[in-house]
């Protein structure tokens, strides 16, 4: 038995990167878990195959779902099919998001800015929107991954995609306010750079937060934030809403 022995978790961006990293943990802990995809429906199923494995000691399973949290239409499609399947929702966990290749602020175009809105921003407020009516019958929890860079601007890396974090880190601190009554927690999970496919394939710049590691100086792994964003899960943070959680091993 895990500490989320009986609950239900959809994972939006859980085939890949840090998503990949909460499925596997959540697993672990006992949620059932769909793993939310947009174009990889291999690694979704190579994650439920590995929370599958370790589900006999701990009431881990999985489904792969498809999922893109830029259509409002998709999204509703994807929470009624956990309904169907477990007849329930406790934990959503939005972690799908994108970056781009051209992170000089004067070379952004309209369709640069307009993409990267549609899903590092809108993604996030109708996924929340859509599964309230699900989460507040179970009393459950939102848990959105934004990044260090909302802190600390990363203006030689990314401008759009550290003022959009920002606009989750406001959002997450909104709603856990606005639904504190009707018994849903609301967290975002910070993390300084990680170690992904979708930092690897951006700028150079982008890999680093500006200053020094006076703890740690290597790159965090998914799984630093997995098990983050499995803790604020669980009932051990059941008094923890409206928190920004920063993952940055002392990055300031």
């Amino acid at each position: 038995m895990g500490r989320l022995t009986g609950r239900v978790a959809l994972v939006t961006g859980g085939a890949r990167g840090i998503g990949r990293a909460t499925c596997l943990r959540l697993g672990a802990e006992g949620a059932r878990v769909a793993v939310g995809y947009v174009s990889r429906p291999d690694a979704a199923e190579e994650v439920v195959g590995r929370i599958a494995a370790g589900g006999l000691n701990t009431g881990g399973e999985a489904f792969a779902l498809e999922v893109d949290v830029s259509s409002r239409e998709s999204v509703r499609r994807a929470l009624r099919e956990v309904r169907e399947r477990y007849g329930q929702l406790d934990i959503l966990v939005n972690c799908a998001g994108r970056t781009m290749g051209r992170p000089i602020f004067t070379e952004i175009s309209d369709e640069d800015y307009d993409l990267l809105v549609r899903v590092n921003h809108y993604g996030v407020f109708v996924t929340c929107q859509e599964a309230l009516p699900y989460l507040e019958e179970r009393r459950g929890c939102i848990v959105n991954v934004s990044s260090a860079s909302a802190r600390q601007g990363l203006t030689r890396s990314n401008v759009v995609y550290a003022s959009l974090k920002g606009a989750i880190n406001t959002l997450t601190q909104a709603l856990a306010r606005q639904w504190a009554d009707r018994g849903v927690r609301v967290n975002a999970v910070a993390p300084a750079a990680v170690e992904t496919d979708m930092v690897r394939e951006t700028n150079e710049d982008h890999l680093r937060i500006t200053g020094t590691l006076p703890v740690d100086p290597t790159m965090l792994q998914p799984e630093d934030v997995g098990d983050v964003v499995a803790f604020l899960c669980t009932d051990d943070a059941r008094h923890v809403s409206g928190e920004i959680l920063y993952v940055t091993s002392g990055r300031k």
